[in-house]
């Protein structure tokens, strides 16, 4: 469910009254093609694929490529309708980030069912499938375990990182282990604690349901991302925390 982000800068953002825009930003953006993008960056191949739209699909490729042509290609299914704006407003003063984010288009069965199919085929020629993003509307929650469930009934050996939250999230976890599980999952805290269904208070708290939940599903690795305290992530052997890095200033946010 990509998009584009449209940055607003103001001074001091006052709700309810008028904000002046000192300057703008706009990005054509989405988990799954910033992760292409992340990859690219690094100097290897990725395929990016997922819905665009016919009204702006041949300019949002060329603006999530930019100089990384050689290193991503795209293999969408193209939606009738636009891509989605999320407008992101940040106060200078406060350094906090308000959002205002669109659904989306609604997406029928037909489409569905494509992104299905191809995802499939090309986790046969990969050795990672990373499922990232929300949904649009007309996607049922359970999409993301339709996608899983196909990718190992083909016998693909790809191994699949699943980075989604809320309903598509819970869904893979409450669906029949013989589906397919991912072999990689990165939720944050709060996901962490809604798949627990515990309030996690330390890192020794988050390491041990990790390890239950490792066993449990047979995950192979869990990453737990701790937003300003850090991130936490075991194999089930070893566990490591990393503790935040100081002096950054966080300027944007994916959803």
């Amino acid at each position: 469910n990509p998009c584009i982000d449209r940055t607003l800068f103001v001074s001091s953002f006052q709700v309810g009254e008028t904000n002046r825009v000192s300057n703008t930003r706009h990005v054509y953006a989405g988990k799954g093609f910033n992760v292409s993008k992340g990859i690219a960056n690094l100097g290897h191949q990725t395929t990016a694929t997922g819905f665009l739209y016919s009204e702006d699909s041949e300019k949002a490729i060329r603006e999530i490529t930019g100089n990384q042509n050689e290193n991503i290609h795209f293999d969408c299914i193209i939606c009738p309708g636009s891509l989605r704006v999320n407008i992101k407003i940040f106060d200078q003063q406060t350094r906090k980030v308000t959002e205002l984010n669109e659904p989306g288009v609604e997406t029928s069965k037909n489409y569905v069912d494509q992104i299905i199919k191809k995802v499939t085929e090309l986790s046969k020629q990969s050795k990672f499938l990373i499922l990232s993003g929300s949904i649009p509307p007309g996607c049922s929650n359970d999409v993301y375990c339709q996608i899983i469930h196909s990718v190992r009934k083909s016998g693909s050996k790809c191994s699949i990182l699943l980075d989604v939250n809320g309903k598509p999230l819970l869904s893979v976890f409450n669906s029949s282990q013989e589906l397919g599980m991912p072999d990689i999952i990165k939720p944050n805290k709060d996901e962490f604690e809604t798949l627990t269904n515990k309030k996690l208070n330390s890192i020794e708290e988050i390491k041990n349901e990790a390890l239950k939940m490792i066993k449990k599903f047979n995950i192979k690795i869990i990453c737990v991302s701790l937003g300003g305290d850090g991130a936490f992530i075991t194999n089930g052997d070893i566990s490591l925390f990393a503790p935040p890095v100081e002096n950054i200033v966080v300027k944007g946010t994916v959803s």
